[in-house]
């Protein structure tokens, strides 16, 4: 005479529901507590007394973590014993469209996780009828509205539309493509192939165009690249993660300057996964081996070094894929712990050498 289970079970969460409102609606106010200058809202590089160039903004672990939770859902969800959704399995690239949306390649999840924060909405784009089967690679074209995704097994790229329709597919010349940069104003799209230990040149239509380089330790030449950055004027900045070191190159592929060797000190990689470049010409460099985020300029001299091996703000396991936007907003995946972590670059007003104006030589 009760009715049956469901209504039973819903009248039940009702009332525990009911109880813990009203339980919080007694309780008295936590009294305000004083700022710590080690909270994760004043984490900034370097530390005091010196002039903050770095600052750490935000976290991406969990869908709730970017949409944001009321209290009432968050009540809710705790009486029903239903956890947080995480974002990412395991993340690799993220980029944004330059205006209201970050996109994460989430290569363990087959998938691009888009995140929409104008509408606070989170989007899984599975690549349509083609399918992802590990995207890696991401680059936008703003000119086009189109995301270019490398699937390093698939051994392709596709294009994307802003609804996540596939428009373009490119297969040719490629082996194990990986990162990806567009050059909206001369038309090309670069593919850095790890096992083709090359960069492959296309029209943004999938025309292909050229070769850039080939497996060496010369000037020019790559081992096992995997991410590429593009500056202002299009320079190239290559993550050459064999060589131990960042190359930089012209927008026709002519080599300028090297920079790095393996070792522990600063300056050194071990394992670099992720270049980005901003707004002042500091290059950003993510070393997996390290769990840090090396600055240098384009003579390879150190900026700072942000970053330990850890789980909580500002520090990283398996940093990789990093990505700087036109607002100066730092973009770091931190693999293992299956987050986004988000910076924001504090510029100085004094921009580092580039490579149109440099004035030391490169070696």
């Amino acid at each position: 005479m009760f009715g049956n289970n469901s209504t039973i079970r819903q009248w039940t969460i009702g009332l525990l529901l009911i109880a813990v409102l009203a339980s919080a609606s007694l309780s008295p106010a936590a009294p305000a507590k004083k700022k710590n200058p080690q909270t994760p809202e004043e984490l900034v590089w370097p530390r005091p007394p010196g002039k903050p160039r770095l600052r750490w903004l935000a976290e991406y672990r969990t869908a709730e973590d970017f949409t944001g939770e009321s209290g009432l859902r968050r009540a809710l969800r705790k009486i029903i014993g239903q956890k947080k959704k995480g974002l990412f399995v395991y993340p690799t690239m993220v980029v944004t469209d330059g205006a209201d949306r970050i996109f994460v390649s989430d290569t363990g999840g087959r998938r691009i996780v888009v995140l929409d924060r104008k509408k606070k909405r989170v989007k899984m784009w599975y690549g349509g009828s083609i399918g992802f089967q590990g995207p890696t690679g991401l680059a936008y074209s703003r000119e086009q509205h189109r995301l270019y995704v490398a699937d390093s097994q698939a051994g392709h790229v596709l294009a994307l539309d802003d609804r996540g329709k596939v428009r373009l597919q490119i297969r040719e010349h490629l082996v194990r493509p990986a990162g990806l940069a567009v050059d909206d104003s001369r038309d090309r799209l670069y593919v850095v192939d790890v096992r083709g230990h090359n960069i492959q040149v296309f029209h943004r239509n999938g025309e292909f165009e050229k070769t850039i380089g080939e497996r060496g330790d010369q000037p020019g030449r790559f081992n096992f690249p995997n991410f590429i950055a593009l500056d202002a004027q299009g320079y190239l900045y290559v993550s050459d993660m064999g060589n131990f070191r960042v190359q930089i190159l012209d927008p026709e592929g002519a080599p300028l300057n090297a920079f790095g060797q393996p070792g522990k000190r600063p300056g050194d990689f071990m394992r670099p996964k992720g270049i980005a470049v901003d707004s002042e010409n500091h290059i950003y460099v993510a070393d997996a081996y390290f769990n840090n985020i090396q600055i240098f300029d384009i003579f390879g001299r150190v900026y700072l070094a942000v970053g330990s091996p850890g789980r909580n703000p500002g520090q990283f396991l398996l940093p990789i894929g990093i990505y700087i936007d036109r607002e100066n907003k730092l973009y770091v995946l931190d693999q293992i712990n299956r987050r986004l972590q988000v910076f924001e670059y504090l510029p100085s007003g004094e921009k580092a050498p580039s490579p149109g104006g440099r004035t030391p030589p490169f070696r």
